[in-house]
């Protein structure tokens, strides 16, 4: 590092450890010889692995070329050391969740008013923002020198396909900014939460934020009506495209099921990172307007997404009604990861709740989505955010341990 990188940084030491993880990892592979199969190819793979990762790492410190120097000066008020000092008025370390929220949303979005609202809840709180043109700042999590909110620029054009050209970048930099995370909720602003519900103690929900989510059924079947929702199984999921073609059509875009998997990259992943290669890879779409990744199952999901990096096919630009499940499913059936389906939350991917149900956002601990422009609606999410915060304050632990009532 040069002399100004380190001094931007405060000090080498995190953004060396960044590059040197993969190979600390790769050489207990070696030192331990039963790990990863035992074989010398699967120590080779992974040393390919931790080649791409630090080639990511380097292209995402690189990535403005020439205007380096302009976006390190642009940085100076950005401290990503560990250690640093937080605003005095932010719950972020001292949350007993220790989980970090993502939400999703555009530049001055109607719905940016109620992020803020989550920050007495999560350890942190990062605004993804749909930036078209992307700005100096594209894929670094950075803080906001006005607002001192933490932010993360990915450009619109990567708006259907986040999963493999946005999020691989995030996950890698939430370490640093929240060293002690448990996991991270993504969610679009318009989708809202109970916090102390999906994070709670109930025997619906206890333990739950040891697995991967994903939303249950939520997409419209070719059949649906503006007047009349009919949604597909949840998720769908496919061996192939001829299985594929037997079934209902993704109706959320022009192309079916056959037509948008990546049949032969899926393939190469099962042979590449599989644990269970027999087993055939499944492409899989569903509502994808909430997920969760348990820190557990960050290492694995930068493997897989970033596993065709700096290429482009059918994965890396997989639709992120596709690409969610997909990955996800890869998660669970090939590298042993537990999934839980959220079976819980009310509405679909194209569904609007009408101000005349805003009691809704009180008796389901999740849905979309709301439209937060319409004061009724604003009003019903605010005043349920205030509510359970109320709640989280008083609790021991900070969490819910009763059910929500259900209508």
């Amino acid at each position: 590092f040069t002399e100004r990188e380190c001094s931007w940084k405060k000090n080498c030491t995190p953004a060396m450890l960044l590059r040197l993880l993969p190979f600390i990892s790769m050489l207990a592979c070696f030192g331990k010889g039963e790990q990863h199969d035992s074989t010398a190819t699967s120590c080779a793979q992974m040393m390919k692995e931790a080649v791409t990762m630090k080639t990511l790492v380097d292209e995402a410190d690189d990535r403005a070329g020439q205007d380096v120097e302009a976006a390190l000066l642009a940085h100076d008020h950005v401290d990503l050391n560990v250690s640093q000092e937080l605003p005095e008025d932010a719950h972020l370390h001292n949350s007993p969740l220790k989980i970090v929220a993502v939400v999703q949303t555009y530049p001055n979005g109607p719905a940016n008013v109620v992020i803020p609202k989550y920050d007495v809840f999560f350890q942190g709180v990062v605004t993804v923002i749909w930036a078209d043109p992307p700005n100096r700042e594209h894929l670094q999590l950075v803080k906001n020198r006005v607002s001192g909110r933490w932010e993360f620029s990915c450009g619109n054009d990567y708006r259907m396909t986040y999963v493999t050209q946005c999020m691989p970048k995030l996950v890698m930099q939430l370490p640093f900014a929240f060293p002690d995370a448990k996991g991270m909720l993504t969610f679009h602003a318009d989708f809202w939460i109970q916090p102390t519900v999906i994070f709670g103690n109930s025997p619906t929900w206890a333990g739950a934020f040891d697995k991967l989510w994903r939303l249950g059924p939520g997409l419209w079947d070719t059949d649906s009506t503006p007047e009349r929702w009919r949604l597909i199984a949840a998720p769908h999921c496919f061996e192939s495209a001829a299985t594929a073609a037997t079934g209902s059509n993704w109706s959320s875009g022009p192309a079916s099921f056959g037509d948008s998997c990546p049949w032969q990259q899926l393939d190469e992943l099962t042979k590449a990172l599989s644990k269970n290669p027999e087993k055939k890879a499944q492409c899989c779409a569903g509502w994808a307007d909430a997920w969760y990744l348990p820190v557990a199952t960050w290492q694995d999901f930068l493997l897989v997404t970033t596993h065709y990096y700096g290429s482009e096919n059918r994965f890396t630009n997989l639709h992120h009604e596709l690409g969610v499940h997909t990955v996800l499913d890869f998660l669970a059936n090939h590298r042993g990861h537990p999934l839980r389906e959220m079976t819980e939350c009310w509405g679909c991917c194209c569904c609007s709740l009408h101000r005349n149900y805003a009691g809704l956002v009180d008796l389901y601990p999740c849905g979309h989505k709301i439209d937060v422009g319409e004061k009724d609606l604003s009003n019903a999410m605010l005043s349920m955010l205030q509510q359970q915060a109320e709640q989280f304050k008083s609790s021991p632990e900070g969490t819910s341990t009763k059910e929500p009532d259900q209508p």
